[in-house]
């Protein structure tokens, strides 16, 4: 198995002549990230990604990003198309390898290509070494939203022209500033010293404003902009708030372009274009010496490199962003740093593998400690639970959430887990048991399934084009239960109920099983952690956080520390703060009066029950058990059957009903005096399983033992906002922390990654993705608002 903000504040802007620099295709770097704005289609990612993987960047340890900014997704059959359009065109210009590689990328990428509704998508490519994030929505509002720092920009003409023309994009204009301004300032948040910007500016950007035609973009049909936002879009313009916040030219001179119509390098030059289709260079235009004017062409061409004038140095943070550092070099494919660093992950449930896991894939070797004797020894023993999307009728965060939680999940599920046996896309169907339905309700209220099909045809569609709604791919989450459904999963015709095709169900020790395999991770069982050392304030001195048992015996030591022990996590916590504040370890009793870094973790009991199908050793008779749905079952409680499952050398397949929601309750131990509970949950989730399995329950609770029903229950951890926290637990952190690219000595910090309550199957491999990405200044999994949700550090910021 391979491995895989707030602005800066500007003290001092001292204006001067751009800086001449030379051309991208003279100084080509092979960046480790890209953001694409507005492109028409994949072609320019297939181009880079193809680059990537020539150049040997796709390689163990590195995780490469490309993100694509577009209206609205395209179908996958326009995808399909355009990656036969480029491996054609490779293969004419002699790419022996082409073909294999487009197999390759046509099943991960169609495997992928669902349910992208506006908002972001993350697509695992290439083992997780190449992560192509789709940002579905308006130019601005996404750049607002996105996070990271890039190796390259592109602006592709379509962008222009939707930020200038306010009747389209009213938000582009909601700051009062020109639209120009408005972009160069969300650039500059997503930008290091190096950064290189790419634009491709349409011919109505260079209309002068007294010829501004009524509709002057050289297809009538693409673009409804009026006068007024032609004038919005002049190059001297842009020329003029790029370098105000920091950018310096590329001069125009002998600059080949690529013009022709399936183009693909991303930075639009021309070294991978035939060479009949490669525009004349004429002089730079008059008006700008930097702007490369075609005249067979009908866009222009303009480069850029991020170099501010001025030092930065990172504000307070804010609870929608991490710090921003002041610029650095633009880390590359080449320049990344091979030194292996040490990470400690205290806990090996859902969350502590996970956060393991992303760490292992971007090189980290990664020690974790167990108190148990194996993996999930703790509430993620559960045998078997559900991925389901949460929902509600205004699609609240955390259900958007769930959603990008649960597409990192059965990515994974899919990459390392045996389908059938480990795992399975079973789909779900939620019982909306109190009458009403849970979908939201800007989202298409049928029971058709039609899915990412009846998106649009192209990445920006014509506004001349019949415009698709906008969630059309909505279905591919959820959608409304026809009769034929619900009767199918012993439901009455006419109850209320969602069917969520993509759901699964999953069983979380296998997950964490695979998850702890990879190479770089080492895991360490029966290891009771007492104390947290915090790192010595003198650089001299160790710079690693210390970990230590009740003897005082060191256990690990590195200088990023991740705990991720559910419940156990707060006395953990309680010890790293005392000796941050101390200067010396302690292992002082927790004081539930005073949270550590504010944050305050409360127990969450849960409890399930689960039987075998099929006749038991004393009695042959039929199991009513074996006539339970196929399909699992959610709403008030959930319930899955026919579940294959191993133990005490019987092998067979299972059901699985529950769960309790003890809150303060820290008794691990089994109770047949909830199974109860357990039924009257059951009883309105789904009857005729209540009625099947009614007499066993109650015989067990009676007895207090039963051969047909099992019990198991476990301790689950949540916070009072119930959303989980991840990273950094202090809001001051990034004075002490550096880009886990530099590798350098100074400590990492301490990291948390626990609070998911019921929802660890949805939200651990998102959190531990979250996690790396900070540490490594990556694009986030999710927008930067989602992102803040789960962020450790905001209850710092709140105390």
């Amino acid at each position: 198995m391979s491995a895989h903000a707030s602005e800066p504040v500007r003290t001092k802007v001292q204006q001067s002549t751009p800086a001449p620099l030379p051309h991208y295709s003279d100084t080509y770097t092979n960046p480790m990230h890209i953001l694409s704005l507005a492109a028409p289609d994949l072609r320019g990612f297939f181009w880079q990604w193809r680059q990537w993987q020539r150049s040997g960047a796709l390689r163990d340890g590195a995780v490469l990003h490309y993100v694509w900014q577009c209206q609205q997704a395209p179908v996958w059959a326009d995808v399909a198309a355009q990656l036969a359009a480029f491996a054609n065109n490779a293969a004419a210009q002699g790419d022996s390898g082409i073909t294999h590689w487009q197999q390759q990328a046509h099943n991960s990428l169609q495997a992928q290509w669902w349910g992208l509704l506006p908002g972001w998508h993350r697509l695992a490519l290439a083992d997780e070494q190449l992560i192509l994030t789709l940002a579905i929505g308006d130019v601005l509002p996404i750049l607002r939203d996105a996070s990271g720092r890039f190796g390259q920009i592109h602006l592709h003409p379509a962008c222009f022209n939707a930020i200038a023309a306010p009747e389209a994009n009213p938000s582009a204009n909601s700051s009062g500033n020109h639209p120009l301004h408005n972009l160069a300032n969300a650039l500059r948040p997503l930008c290091q010293q190096g950064t290189e910007l790419h634009c491709l500016l349409p011919q109505a950007c260079t209309q002068a404003p007294d010829k501004a035609p009524t509709n002057s973009h050289p297809n009538p049909s693409a673009s409804n902009v009026a006068p007024h936002a032609a004038l919005a879009c002049t190059p001297e313009l842009f020329t003029k708030y790029l370098h105000q916040t920091g950018w310096s030219f590329t001069p125009a001179n002998h600059t080949p372009l690529c013009t022709a119509e399936n183009h693909t390098a991303p930075n639009f030059a021309a070294p991978s274009c035939n060479p009949s289709t490669t525009a004349p260079v004429n002089t730079a235009c008059a008006a700008n010496p930097y702007l490369l004017c075609h005249a067979s062409a009908a866009t222009h061409y303009l480069s850029a490199r991020y170099a501010p004038h001025w030092q930065a140095t990172p504000q307070e943070p804010t609870p929608e962003a991490e710090p921003v550092p002041a610029p650095t070099p633009v880390p590359t494919c080449t320049q990344a740093s091979a030194t292996a660093q040490h990470a400690i992950v205290i806990g090996s449930g859902l969350a502590g593998a996970a956060a393991a896991y992303s760490l292992a894939r971007r090189g980290w070797q990664v020690t974790v400690l167990e108190a148990g004797a194996q993996p999930a020894a703790g509430a993620s023993a559960l045998s078997v639970g559900l991925v389901a999307p949460h929902t509600s009728a205004d699609d609240t965060r955390i259900s958007q959430l769930s959603r990008s939680g649960i597409r990192c999940t059965l990515q994974r599920a899919a990459s390392l887990l045996q389908a059938g046996q480990d795992w399975a896309a079973s789909g779900v169907l939620e019982h909306c048991v109190q009458g009403q339905s849970k979908l939201p309700r800007h989202w298409p209220q049928s029971s058709t399934t039609s899915g990412a099909n009846t998106n649009s045809s192209s990445a920006n569609t014509p506004a001349s084009a019949p415009s698709p709604h906008p969630y059309a791919a909505a279905a591919d989450w959820s959608a409304l239960a026809t009769p034929a459904q619900c009767q199918a999963a012993q439901l009455p015709a006419h109850a209320v109920a969602l069917l969520h095709p993509r759901a699964a169900w999953l069983k979380p020790p296998a997950l964490i099983h695979a998850l702890l395999r990879h190479p770089r991770i080492h895991f360490a069982g029966a290891q009771h952690v007492a104390a947290i050392h915090a790192p010595a304030s003198n650089a001299n001195l160790s710079s690693n956080w210390q970990v230590c048992d009740a003897a005082g015996n060191t256990l690990a030591q590195a200088p990023l520390l991740v705990i991720a022990a559910g419940y156990g996590s707060h006395a953990l916590l309680q010890s790293a703060a005392s000796s941050l504040q101390q200067g010396k370890p302690t292992t002082a009793a927790p004081d539930a009066a005073t949270p550590p870094f504010g944050i305050a973790l409360d127990p969450l009991r849960g409890q399930i029950a689960w039987g075998w199908h099929g006749s038991t050793t004393t009695n042959t008779t039929p199991n009513p058990a074996d006539q339970l749905p196929s399909i699992p079952i959610n709403g008030k409680g959930s319930m899955a059957a026919h579940i294959p499952h191993s133990q005490d050398a019987r092998n067979g397949s299972i059901w699985i009903a529950g769960s309790t929601f003890s809150r303060g309750d820290t008794d691990a131990r089994a109770r047949y005096s909830d199974l109860p509970a357990i039924l009257d949950k059951l009883q309105t989730l789904h009857p005729a399983t209540a009625q099947a399995l009614q007499p066993a329950f109650a015989s067990a609770s009676t007895a207090g033992s039963s051969e047909h029903i099992h019990i198991w229950a476990g301790i689950r951890v949540t916070l009072p906002d119930r959303m989980p926290a991840v990273g950094s637990v202090s809001s001051n952190h990034h004075a002490a922390t550096k880009q886990a690219e530099t590798g350098s000595a100074t400590p990492h910090g301490l990291h948390l990654c626990c609070g998911m309550g019921a929802r660890g199957l949805a939200l651990a491999m998102l959190s531990g993705e979250l996690l790396a990405a900070h540490i490594h200044h990556e694009p986030l999994p999710t927008g930067k608002k989602l992102a803040a949700m789960l962020a450790a550090s905001r209850w710092a910021q709140r105390n």
